[in-house]
């Protein structure tokens, strides 16, 4: 009996031991692998690279956007705005001002005058 408790203390170390160098390993292959770059992810981020200069261009607009669609733009945003207050005049970007006006109060009867 001795020696299948042995040998099954021996298999959970064992068990242990690897579990620890598999993470090891898994966490310096990690990095490795980081430095792989995938042919589509790498073409994806030239494309963004390429739209980030071409909308910073146009300054910020619609990039390679026919007329129509800027006209349809411009009508979405004047919809909104005047949805939310906006209007002629009025700039949504910046923070409203409030105004607060004291109540008046009446005098309270002191002399117990009914």
């Amino acid at each position: 009996m001795t020696a299948i408790k042995h040998v099954c203390q021996l298999l959970s170390v064992r068990s242990i031991f690897s579990r620890t160098v598999l993470k090891r390993n898994f966490g310096v292959s990690a990095v490795a692998v980081q430095k792989i770059q995938d042919p589509i992810q790498k073409l994806f981020i030239e494309k963004l690279r390429e739209y980030t200069q071409k909308s910073k261009s146009l300054g910020g607009g619609l990039v390679d956007a026919s007329p129509e669609a800027q006209k349809q733009m411009k009508e979405e945003l004047e919809k909104i705005e005047t949805q939310y207050g906006g209007g002629k005049g009025i700039d949504l970007t910046k923070f409203p001002a409030f105004s607060f006006k004291d109540p008046e109060i009446d005098p309270i009867n002191v002399e117990g005058k009914h």
